[in-house]
């Protein structure tokens, strides 16, 4: 479990990474790291724009930024830097072409619908073109990801502060487990229990998707929450797709399910990414070349059913690239959230930096 000592010591980091980047600015050093130091492209990789305080249920902090800060890096982005859709730079890097410095391609996985209702705007408001990669299950529908059911259920436990000694006495729930949930529930700190919250999902996010589905199973029943089906709709409609498709946004397969690929069977997966492609098709919506592995997960049995179904290059959830060549291509992202780029100057610093 993590220590008490582990907030004070996140606000701290958070505290001096701002004193930093307003410094690194203002001395020209992102500048400089942006121009002559930094790989001249950069491909930043969103997920919801949204106020955690209007939503049912706590939200993982690496999930979202504030409306008000996605503005801000919007203005930045108009302002400081050549922002390109996805597939023009991938074009570019194909046929090794010179990028222009400071070029930025713009990704949101997922397909929430505050993309439409909070993003959009903004996007078109600036002219900037992104690109939204779809888990095409759950377009137009309540369906839920695991995370936020367990979220939500976590969240009905805490609010009613329920007994839940026999759960974590469950042999199917280990002690790491144990420890996160029920430091959750009975924590009185709103801050403490959303950082026990991001913890318990990234335990969980490394362990075997039956082992998963046993615990949220188990703990979805004790608190009366439906594991597949949330009480609004979270994600994008085919309608809200197309209109976004006239103005610039691009959209991408993030497969169907949004299932751990790697753990399907090569059967399994290429059905999977199939229904996915069929979905665009039948919408007559034209996806991208390039795929976004759901959660970052990839083996060489993904990437050859990728390379069989004509995808030159791939997405990972990090910066992260093999040192070897793969096929298909696989590209790092960098990821940006509201902990780590809530100023201009953090926001910088983080896309041409790394911090």
């Amino acid at each position: 479990m993590q220590s008490t000592d582990d907030l004070p010591r996140r606000k701290f980091k958070r505290i001096a990474k701002r004193v930093l980047s307003k410094f690194f600015s203002d001395c020209g050093l992102v500048e400089l790291f942006a121009k002559k130091i930094s790989m001249p492209w950069k491909i930043l990789m969103y997920h919801r724009v949204v106020d955690p305080d209007g939503l049912d249920c706590p939200i993982e902090p690496g999930m979202y930024v504030q409306p008000e800060t996605f503005f801000r890096h919007m203005d930045y982005l108009a302002t400081n830097c050549n922002v390109i859709p996805l597939e023009q730079l991938v074009k570019a890097i194909d046929a090794k072409e010179k990028i222009a410095e400071k070029t930025v391609a713009i990704t949101f996985d997922d397909g929430w619908v505050d993309n439409f209702s909070t993003a959009f705007p903004s996007l078109k408001e600036h002219g900037l073109p992104a690109t939204i990669f779809l888990a095409t299950s759950f377009v137009g529908t309540n369906g839920t990801f695991w995370t936020n059911s367990l979220a939500l259920a976590l969240h009905r436990l805490q609010q009613k502060r329920a007994k839940i000694e026999g759960f974590l006495k469950q042999s199917f729930v280990s002690p790491k487990i144990a420890d996160l949930i029920s430091a959750i529930i009975f924590c009185t700190d709103k801050a403490q229990a959303n950082e026990k919250l991001s913890s318990l999902l990234t335990h969980m996010k490394n362990l075997p998707s039956k082992e998963q589905d046993v615990v949220l199973q188990a703990l979805c029943e004790l608190a009366e929450v439906d594991t597949d089906v949330a009480a609004k709709r979270s994600f994008l409609s085919w309608a809200e797709i197309q209109e976004m498709s006239r103005h610039n946004i691009s959209f991408g397969c993030h497969s169907h399910s949004h299932a751990n690929l790697t753990e399907l069977s090569e059967g399994e997966l290429r059905t999977d990414i199939n229904s996915s492609l069929a979905a665009f098709s039948a919408h007559n919506i034209k996806p991208s070349s390039v795929f976004c592995y759901p959660g970052g997960y990839f083996n060489e049995k993904t990437q050859a059913c990728l390379q069989t179904l004509g995808f030159r290059y791939c997405l990972a959830a990090s910066s992260y690239t093999p040192k070897a060549p793969t096929t298909p291509t696989m590209l790092g992202r960098v990821s940006i959230h509201e902990d780590i780029s809530n100023t201009c100057e953090t926001y910088a610093c983080r896309i041409w930096m790394g911090l």
